[in-house]
């Protein structure tokens, strides 16, 4: 009897089926389906490993079914951590409501690239239905006044959000319709803000300033008072951004401990239209044609330029992160001048600052074909630096070993160099930063950083 009970799964201790299920690798949801059917007593415990993450995406399921299996089955719902909806169109504010007031135990919420129909002026507003998440992300087309009024009645639906990613996926203009229908670039005003949302950590990418002015401007919305930690990816679009994040920072910036800025590999070209001209320490533009062009906007003086972001006004700001980007020469990219900007963005950090996170980022990775533009050159050895020895090394050492970061650690995050080269390449890329950068290794201030880094929003269900 006892050689029965031992073979018998169902007999199992309820911790031991947990510790067997959880072993098993989320991937792996064939195996954690199979488990769910061994018997009723190794259901729970798959189920929850099984529908931690619920992804509905609108080429898979139907809007009207999501909502029909969502509302009916409770027993799949509780066990919802991480609920990613994606691609859907016409989808209503009233749909949401009833998707996520389904989910009792959700934590993170990932809204992409929706299409979310615009309420009617006499629909009320809801707002402050859902009290805490851990991470909420929203990427959407905010290409009009009337978009943000959506995003923001979106916004409204949460109270405390510890991680706010917004993703704005159309262009960096907000373009408002006058009187005869044509679209005008113009401020954002008259747009309802959420009242009640507190925010500990708000993410970025491509966010026009007019907007990020109008979400968080502590002047107007006081309990933006919980906001910490700041990320602005691909920001400056344009170099007259700088102005009015500049301002919004004057206001904010006493309150941030961590503020990461994420400039695009665009930056340093001269644009107009939307076309590049000049790179950068180039003796002519890169297309003849484009020879007599003369783009207004051109930025002569990087450090000048940075100054507008009253940086120095962060006077709580501990931790920084900014990225140096690496990848092929091409008339689209310059990697020495993108370096140059982005260290030119140090200088203005204010003393409190006590680490500084330097993210190598490759702008082609090596598994993926370089556009067919490129230049083929061949890539230096790793002895002499590899990719890594076309940066101004002496520049990043000088400025970051300024006395007045006498109390700064800078941490260099390389990982990215490591996919597509052995060991001991990575190794010989590391001691030629160590030797490129002497004056902060021999001060103790310099370390190293060997895993991927992750977004804030990422992760944040467990």
């Amino acid at each position: 009897m006892a050689c029965e009970t031992l073979h018998d799964p169902s007999h199992l201790p309820g911790e031991i089926v947990d510790a067997i299920v959880d072993h098993l690798p989320d991937e792996d949801k064939a195996t954690l389906r199979s488990c769910s059917l061994v018997c009723s007593g190794w259901l729970p415990s798959s189920r929850r490993r099984l529908f931690a993450t619920f992804l509905s995406d609108a080429g898979d399921f139907a809007l009207t079914d999501l909502i029909d299996f969502i509302s009916s089955a409770p027993d799949v719902c509780c066990h919802i951590r991480r609920f990613i909806l994606r691609g859907y169109s016409g989808i209503s504010l009233k749909d949401l409501v009833v998707l996520l007031s389904a989910l009792p135990d959700v934590r993170v919420v990932e809204l992409q690239r929706l299409g979310i129909s615009r309420p009617l002026p006499s629909d009320p507003v809801l707002r402050s239905l859902f009290p805490e998440l851990s991470a909420l992300k929203i990427s959407m087309r905010c290409s009009t006044d009337k978009d943000i009024d959506t995003l923001f009645r979106v916004l409204g639906l949460f109270t405390i959000v510890h991680t706010l990613r917004l993703e704005h996926t159309m262009g960096v203009e907000i373009i408002h319709l006058d009187a005869d229908g044509l679209p005008v670039v113009s401020p954002i005003v008259g747009v309802p803000v959420p009242e009640t949302l507190q925010v500990s950590k708000l993410s970025t990418h491509g966010m026009p300033p007019p907007l990020l002015s109008r979400l968080i401007r502590p002047s107007r919305m006081t309990h933006w008072g919980t906001l910490k930690s700041l990320e602005l990816e691909e920001f400056p679009a344009k170099w007259d951004q700088l102005a009015d994040v500049g301002d919004l920072l004057a206001e904010v910036g006493p309150r941030l401990r961590s503020l990461a800025i994420r400039p695009p590999c665009h930056l340093p070209l001269e644009r107009h239209f939307g076309l590049p001209f000049q790179i950068p320490g180039a003796a002519a533009p890169w297309h003849p044609g484009m020879a007599g062009l003369n783009p207004a906007g051109t930025v002569d003086d990087a450090t000048s330029a940075w100054a507008q972001l009253n940086l120095s006004k962060c006077t709580s700001l501990q931790v920084f992160t900014i990225p140096f980007y690496l990848g092929v020469v091409s008339p689209l990219t310059n990697v020495n001048s993108l370096f140059k900007i982005n260290i030119d963005i140090l200088t203005h950090l204010p003393n409190t600052v006590r680490s500084i996170r330097l993210l190598m980022v490759i702008m082609f990775p090596p598994r993926v074909p370089p556009p067919d533009w490129a230049q083929q050159v061949p890539e230096p050895d790793a002895a002499s630096g590899g990719p890594l020895q076309e940066l101004n090394w002496p520049l990043l050492d000088e400025t970051l070993s300024d006395d007045r970061f006498k109390s700064l650690k800078v941490i260099l995050n390389m990982s990215s160099l490591n996919a597509g080269r052995s060991e001991q390449d990575y190794q010989m890329l590391l001691g030629f930063v160590q030797m490129a950068l002497h004056r902060l290794r021999r001060r103790g201030r310099l370390s190293f950083e060997h895993t991927r880094q992750q977004p804030w929003w990422a992760g944040c269900e467990r």
